[in-house]
């Protein structure tokens, strides 16, 4: 009874916080968060508003692609020469070394400037979806097994992949260890048109280029939608500062800019983070 009464108070108390006081709350926590973490991270502010009740921290990731894999292969079938094939093994090994450090260093930032309050919003996963342990366990499984087919192609031993696997996702290992909440950010219907162009055999080069700048500008105009909204059962926890793991190439700025101007009452400022093995 005792644990319900506080529930009800910390939800009517945020339902009374004025405009006001939200924008005072969201510039504190802004300035603090940048004044306690600046120094050790590599953090950039792109976008700050005196009006903002959000602040959205976007960090860049290089992440792990099926796609990219499965054309690996592809390649490694083509090739009749063992050293070409060894070459493209290690460059590929390379390549997923590299996905493992930017990840890692993901989740060393995440772990350092978040609580289990906070919430995580992953690009890749529909929104308001959280990672099923069942789906983790044989996600990891599966990528595991598919990258160690190329790296073990016909026999060869190019190299050894060994846990953690930070390559598989930051997010991946923050939710296994319930380190905060990880949800979902996109809209399902752009994400799947955006892999279907990726797999198109039919379109030239600048058609796809240009079809594919516009769904990631759609996505990233839903990914804002979504980290809107607050939850009806979690008031309580839901802070001013959305982290956001989506790729470097994403920017962001321009569609807070448009944001902020369609949606007065829910400005949002922009924090980047960029780790430093990304490039």
């Amino acid at each position: 009874m005792f644990k319900r009464s506080v529930l009800v108070c910390l939800i009517t108390l945020c339902a009374c916080l004025t405009p006001e006081k939200q924008h005072k709350r969201t510039a504190t926590k802004h300035q603090a968060f940048m004044e306690k973490y600046k120094g050790s991270w590599n953090l950039k502010e792109e976008i700050v508003v005196p009006d903002a009740i959000y602040t959205v921290v976007h960090i860049q990731q290089k992440h792990y692609s099926d796609i990219f894999t499965d054309r690996i292969y592809e390649e490694l079938e083509k090739e009749s020469q063992a050293f070409l094939i060894k070459k493209t093994q290690e460059k590929y090994l390379g390549q997923i070394q590299n996905i493992n450090d930017v990840q890692k260093q993901i989740y060393k930032f995440l772990i350092n400037v978040t609580t289990e309050k906070d919430f995580l919003y992953v690009e890749g996963r529909s929104f308001p979806h959280r990672y099923r342990d069942i789906f983790i366990k044989s996600y990891t499984a599966k990528t595991v097994s598919d990258i160690n087919k190329n790296l073990n192609y016909k026999g060869s031993n190019t190299g050894d992949l060994k846990e953690p696997y930070y390559f598989i996702g930051a997010s991946i290992y923050l939710q296994k260890e319930r380190r905060m909440h990880v949800i979902g950010v996109e809209n399902l219907a752009l994400l799947n048109l955006t892999l279907s162009l990726y797999e198109s055999k039919n379109l030239s080069n600048n058609d796809l280029v240009k079809l594919l700048n516009e769904c990631h500008e759609a996505r990233e105009g839903e990914m804002l939608k979504n980290m809107a909204q607050n939850f009806d059962d979690l008031p309580h926890l839901m802070n001013s500062l959305r982290f956001l793991v989506c790729g470097s190439k994403h920017d962001f700025k321009n569609n807070i800019e448009d944001w902020n101007v369609k949606n007065p009452h829910q400005k949002m400022n922009l924090i980047v983070f960029i780790p430093d093995r990304l490039f």
